[in-house]
């Protein structure tokens, strides 16, 4: 009895399980089966709209147009005469002009119907589709002329209650020379509208009217008169139907349809006449509904018969496989468990990845959202740029981010990227959170996210890249500059070479009580004078060859502070007072002593000059650690570095110079009177050519100029002391000098000679070649520069190729760093510039043949 009772409840319950299935099944099958009725209606709803909308707008655009043209006495000279026919009051010359636009536009459309003249007092003049009608009050209608009373030249449009139908009207006022005529109305019927809907929707379309608008209605108790072509179908249910709905189902025997309420009829002051609907048989769809619903019921009950008959047969082997069913069932929601945790993982595992991609991008990435404009998203870099925290980028909009006088172009551009196109905008505009504006480019595009349309921006920042551009320009223009002040400069010497060492020579020759002494000595001064300036155009030309020592920078400027230059400054401007804080604790680089002082000259020239009477100007230095922000930002290479600062108290600089103070020859000064233009050119080029940085800004008074150069870890070098010795002289030895100069020869020539050499000449490499071959020299000056034919650098190679063991010196008035250099480098025992005194030369020499020999340069 107990496994009787076992056996009725399981299969009990195995047919009630199966019954819910075959209930819920039902419904699901209804439920898509209404969904599907659903989305058909919302689909011939949206069409109707839209068509009904798009035929509208066409008509509206379309005649818009034809009516201005049509009122335009300007337009031609048929239009001038008609307006002016109007205005005469001239009805049969009226009508002989507009009649002939009447019939090409009722030609045009067939549902062109009127063309009407109404004077200001709201009489038809003249109707030209029906010219037999004239002389009607209209005063009753006045929303068709309320433009009358307006006064403008306003086009208004909209739909009518005519004597026999609903017109779409488009009014516009008449004027001739200013003065206002009346108005005069197209009328086009509203039956297009209806039965392009039944055409296309293969439904009964039609209008319902607000009798309450209608003045020609009268007395009656009906809220709405319908118009449509076949409203039998549903007549009876009139009293019924509730016109304010979008849509409701009607039923009439075994018809269902639906009622679609599809564009609302607005008249010219914007008041609501009424609406077209469109009446959708929707039958066959019902009676599918009810057949899926009986087929369902059928085949639940043969589904319940025979599970009932299987169940009670074989009842034993059923429970076995249901136990397992079970147990399959168990292990395989083990596996999918363990499946899905493991792409979970996965997919945090992407997206963590997905987020340090955005997190690490370079660019920026904002995401916004297309309607509100509000960002929803933004990556660290593009906070970085703006200054803002991620969270509060993320509760701004787009207007926020940029200058009010762009928002104009900003949001053109953000609609524009909504079309689906992608949208390139270079030098954008963006404001920061300090209120700082800079230009980016931004590569914008539109993308679904979460369901909702957003747009997303790549921002790259070209503030950089634009200052390096002008960086580069500004080193193009000061290499050309150079290149051409190194030329020039190099010819100056060659010619200088004459006026300082002649002078020199006649001065040795001449008794001390001469006449000739004072002015030899003035142009020997003046042609030093010249070479000071040369000198300056070389370190312009970054030509000169120098080698670098570790020094004491404290000790060079406290050197250069007591030296008699900066004494003949101070003499030049009592009342400025100079102040020092040389408080670097690390002060040593490696540099060249006598342009690193030149360059604290200039600068203390230019502040003076800058000051004029009365103020101060203040030396400082100091270390200081660049870090990769400021590196970024004062485009000064990350390390450790001393820094000079030269500060004034004077005016400052104005913006349009500041950019252009370290061209050679760019001054605001009198030229002759405070200088050649050179001095902070001398500056810059010094501190680029010893591996540094010159920043330059206006204070609040005053300007400061900073030197960065970066700090040597070599012991200190002591600086030269000034020792007036004799110039040695040699005993005998033979000296080859090749130089292309004429001039410079004759001038070395006479100075070995007056100290005891034994000197031969030859103006090319090739030549001192051919004559080393048959003779012996201890010595050999060679110029660096030479043409035609081979220049120092080469006949020297020849030179020590054919005898490595020949001593020489290179002397120029300019040339190549490299070169001078690599000459240094294969053996030579040292470098003179020209122009070169006496002492200079002697000393070049001595040092040479002796073997004191430091690779340096002699000044």
């Amino acid at each position: 009895m107990s496994a009787l009772n076992t056996k009725w409840k399981a299969v009990s319950s195995v047919m009630l399980l199966i019954t819910a299935v075959c209930v819920v099944f039902g419904l699901l099958v209804i439920r898509e089966h209404d969904a599907k009725i659903a989305e058909l209606i919302s689909g011939k709803k949206e069409s109707a709209a839209l068509l009904a909308d798009t035929l509208l707008a066409g008509i509206t655009q379309k005649y818009r147009k034809r009516i201005v043209a049509f009122t335009d006495p300007t337009a031609s000279k048929s239009r001038g005469e008609m307006i002016q026919a109007f205005a005469d009051r001239d009805r049969e010359k009226l009508l002989e002009y507009s009649s002939k636009l009447w019939k090409i536009l009722n030609k045009e459309n067939s549902y062109f119907r009127s063309i009407g003249w109404v004077l200001p007092d709201y009489e038809v003049f003249l109707r030209s589709h029906d010219p037999e009608r004239f002389g009607d009050n209209v005063v009753f209608r006045k929303d068709i002329v309320a433009i009358n009373n307006a006064r403008t030249k306003e086009t208004l449009s909209g739909f009518y209650f005519g004597k026999k139908n609903m017109q779409y009207r488009i009014v516009r006022p008449v004027f001739l020379n200013g003065a206002y005529l009346g108005v005069v109305q197209f009328g086009i019927n509203n039956t297009l509208v209806v039965e392009a809907l039944q055409k296309k929707l293969h439904g009964i379309a039609g209008m319902a009217l607000l009798n309450s608008r209608n003045a020609s209605v009268k007395d009656d108790k009906a809220k709405y008169t319908i118009h449509c072509q076949d409203g039998g179908v549903f007549a009876e249910l009139l009293d019924t139907i509730d016109w304010s709905l979008g849509q409701q189902y009607l039923r009439t025997g075994e018809k269902s349809y639906v009622l679609l309420n599809v564009l609302p009829l607005i008249s010219f002051n914007g008041e609501n006449l009424g609406h077209f609907f469109v009446v959708l048989d929707i039958s066959s769809e019902v009676s599918q509904k009810r057949d899926l619903l009986l087929t369902v019921f059928a085949l639940g009950s043969a589904v319940l018969f025979i599970s009932f008959i299987i169940l009670y047969l074989s009842f034993g082997a059923l429970i076995q496989k249901i136990i397992d069913l079970n147990t399959t069932l168990e292990t395989n929601n083990l596996e999918l468990e363990d499946r899905v945790h493991e792409r979970t993982i996965k997919l945090q595992e992407s997206e963590q990845r997905l987020q340090n991609i955005l997190d690490k991008a370079p660019l920026g990435i904002l995401i916004a959202d297309a309607e509100s404009k509000k960002f929803q998203y933004a990556n660290p870099a593009i906070c970085k740029m703006l200054g803002y925290a991620k969270e509060e980028l993320e509760q701004l909009a787009v207007q926020d981010i940029h200058p009010p006088e762009k928002l104009t172009l900003i949001l053109e551009k953000f609609e524009e990227q909504q079309q689906g196109d992608r949208v390139i905008t270079p030098d954008l505009p963006f404001v920061g959170k300090d209120g700082s504006v800079f230009e980016v480019d931004v590569i914008s595009s539109s993308l679904m996210l979460d369901g909702q349309e957003s747009a997303i921006d790549f921002v790259v920042d070209r503030t950089q890249f634009k200052k390096l551009v002008k960086q580069l320009h500004r080193a193009q223009k000061m290499e050309a500059i150079g290149l051409m002040a190194g030329g020039v400069a190099h010819d100056l010497n060659n010619i200088l070479s004459g006026v300082v060492s002649y002078p020199e020579l006649l001065l040795l020759k001449l008794p001390l009580d001469s006449d000739l002494r004072a002015p030899l000595l003035a142009i020997q001064n003046s042609g030093k004078r010249a070479a000071a300036v040369v000198a300056d155009m070389l370190t312009v030309a970054r030509g000169v060859a120098t080698t670098r020592e570790p020094h004491d920078i404290n000790q060079l400027i406290r050197a250069y502070l007591e030296s008699p230059e900066c004494k003949k400054i101070q003499s030049r401007f009592p009342r400025l007072v100079c102040e020092d804080r040389l408080l670097a604790e690390d002060a040593m680089i490696s540099c060249s002593p006598l342009h690193i002082q030149k360059s604290i000259m200039n600068l203390l020239i230019n502040a003076a000059e800058a000051i004029g009477e009365v103020g101060c100007v203040s030396i400082f230095t100091a270390n200081r650690q660049v870090d990769t922000l400021q590196s970024e930002k004062q485009q000064i290479p990350p390390g450790y570095y001393l820094v000079v600062s030269v500060e004034d108290d004077g005016p400052g600089i104005e913006d349009a110079d500041i950019e252009h103070i370290f061209e050679p020859f760019y001054t605001k000064k009198k030229m002759g009177r405070s200088g050649t233009g050179l001095g902070l050119s001398v500056v810059w080029n010094t501190v680029q050519d010893h591996e540094g940085v010159v920043l330059v800004e206006n204070r609040e008074h005053g300007t400061r100029f900073q030197l960065y150069f970066p700090v040597s870890t070599e012991s200190v070098t002591r600086l030269p002391e000034d020792v007036d010795a004799d110039v040695p002289l040699g005993h005998g030895e033979t000296i080859l000098v090749v130089d292309d100069e004429p001039q410079l020869r004759d001038i070395a020539t006479q100075i070995l000679v007056s100290l005891d050499y034994a000197v031969d000449s030859v103006c090319s490499g090739e030549l001192a070649l051919k004559f080393l071959k048959s003779n012996n020299v201890d010595l050999i000056v060679l110029d660096m520069m030479m043409d035609p034919g081979m220049n120092g650098r080469q006949a020297y190679e020849k030179i020590i190729a054919e005898n490595a063991e020949q001593k020489a010196i290179i002397a120029s008035g300019f040339s190549e760093s490299d070169d001078v250099k690599a000459v240094l480098k294969m053996g030579a025992r040292g470098f003179i510039k020209k122009p070169y005194s006496i002492e200079q030369l002697g000393q070049a020499v001595n040092e040479a043949l002796t073997g004191v020999h430091g690779d340096s340069v002699k000044e």
